[in-house]
């Protein structure tokens, strides 16, 4: 794992309590995206559709820009004896890390969600906008790539490539995260990493299982577990065991 410099998220890792963020105070952030300076080519509506994302899921930013408009689904979830019908949003995030290609995340159709979903219907693809997920060697817009220990991965046109890493060097070339994560955290004062602990913290204040966010978060149960922090609330509830 990288060196943390963030203040916050260095608290987050050494005292394992983090303070959740509300949905609404979520504006607080876009009313400073116009004021701080974006990525080459992005618009205001690019970067709430970044922020939004990565609040509800904590998902790395490149694969958020990766999405495409047949990643994410309008479903029913159908009507059980204890339960109502939902419509959600399902997810398809395209990685490589740790194996896996495929993972399909839900979340809840509500305003934020929904204006993700129109967004990326209409504008896509984002990967355009965001020039730091580019190849430096002027690729074309439908061309990302990316490296993951000793393999450099392609995706051009939707199709997916890899190719052996024969030079240190070549990293040079591929770190596509960088400069969209320092414009996460110049305008959030946050790093990408601290919404995962985020989402994973929040699910489990809310009730879910540590099963249940594996589930959702398509890893290990034993790997969701550090991602989960104690909050200001869950203390307060500790007093009445005392």
């Amino acid at each position: 794992m990288p060196l943390v410099k963030n203040e916050v998220y260095k608290k987050v890792l050494a005292t394992k309590e983090i303070d959740l963020i509300k949905p609404k105070e979520l504006k607080k952030w876009f009313d400073k995206i116009p004021t701080t300076k974006k990525p080459r080519k992005a618009t205001n509506e690019h970067c709430k559709v970044l922020l939004i994302m990565l609040y509800y899921t904590g998902a790395r930013p490149g694969e958020i820009v990766d999405l495409k408009p047949e990643d994410i689904k309008l479903i029913v979830l159908p009507k059980t004896e204890d339960s109502p019908s939902v419509r959600a949003y399902q997810i398809t995030f395209k990685t490589l890390k740790k194996g896996k290609e495929l993972r399909n995340w839900l979340l809840p159709k509500n305003y934020l969600t929904s204006y993700c979903f129109a967004q990326i219907k209409r504008q896509h693809p984002l990967q355009f906008y965001f020039y730091a997920f580019q190849s430096k060697r002027g690729a074309a817009k439908n061309l990302v790539k990316w490296v993951n220990r000793k393999t450099i991965y392609v995706r051009e046109d939707g199709k997916l490539y890899k190719e052996e890493l024969i030079e240190n060097k070549e990293r040079l070339y591929f770190k596509k995260g960088n400069l969209i994560n320092k414009y996460i955290t110049s305008l959030t004062g946050l790093p990408p990493y601290f919404f995962r602990h985020h989402r994973a913290t929040w699910m489990f204040d809310k009730g879910a299982s540590i099963k249940e966010i594996a589930d959702w978060k398509g890893g290990k149960v034993e790997n969701v577990v550090t991602y989960i922090a104690t909050t200001s609330a869950r203390k307060k509830k500790q007093l009445k065991y005392f």
